[in-house]
């Protein structure tokens, strides 16, 4: 299993969306699949660069599959068309709807 098979794998496994750490912990947590860990030790920068390989969103981005979308301070998500899991449309969408609504102060009401 690669490092983008492991990162996806863990991100499918977070529901599409996840910090950095909890990426970290899923791809431990994989087993017997996951790349060799305990044989890199830099093995958090290498799934940190990994996204940001496959991400449109970073500098670090190389043509080809543009796989994670940045979704805030620390967040990634799968944004890949073809996965299983769910799209980033569906995540902006989710991240406007948690925020709060402004309160009308115009003094109308519709009714």
């Amino acid at each position: 299993m690669t490092w983008l098979e492991a990162i996806k794998e863990a991100l499918e496994a977070l529901e599409g969306k996840g910090r950095l750490e909890d990426i970290y912990r899923k791809v431990q947590a994989i087993g017997h699949k996951k790349p060799r860990i305990d044989e890199c030790d830099t093995w958090q920068n290498t799934i940190r660069q990994t996204i940001y390989d496959h991400s449109s969103e970073s500098d670090s981005f190389r043509a080809g599959a543009d796989i994670f979308c940045h979704l805030g301070h620390g967040v990634w998500g799968l944004c890949d068309k073809s996965s299983t899991t769910q799209t980033n449309k569906h995540f902006e969408t989710e991240l406007v709807d948690s925020q709060p609504k402004e309160k009308d102060t115009s003094g109308f009401n519709e009714g």
